[in-house]
């Protein structure tokens, strides 16, 4: 999979949103790789509004109580002021693991926080 497009990305190269989605989407085989849910089906899961609301509360608890695993966020800075962060967690009393990750390019905007997708 090492092509020189994937090098020059490494290096930083022509860095931009649409050119590194683009990049992805090349490189990884979706699925297969990793687990990518599209928004459709995340609504599809069919949760509702109080039950998120519930769950929520309930990690606030357990974090509350020290009943939660939160490592530090990991993360990578491929160019000046972008990084890419990964926040995993786990709650016993829900045997749940997560982990969100999220992604800034600050430089495009100081006043628009649209820019930050976790």
């Amino acid at each position: 999979m090492e092509n020189t497009k994937s090098k020059n990305k490494l290096r930083g190269d022509n860095m931009d949103v649409i050119s590194d989605r683009n990049w992805v989407s090349e490189t990884l085989e979706i699925g297969k790789e990793m687990l990518y849910l599209t928004q459709k089906e995340v609504i599809g899961i069919g949760i509702n509004e109080e039950e998120i609301l519930n769950l929520t509360k309930d990690a606030l608890v357990a974090h509350g109580k020290k009943e939660y695993e939160m490592p530090a966020k990991i993360g990578v800075h491929p160019y000046q002021e972008v990084f890419y962060h990964a926040m995993p967690a786990y709650v016993a009393s829900k045997n749940a693991v997560g982990m969100k990750w999220i992604e800034c390019y600050p430089s495009y905007s100081l006043n628009d926080f649209s820019n930050l997708k976790s």
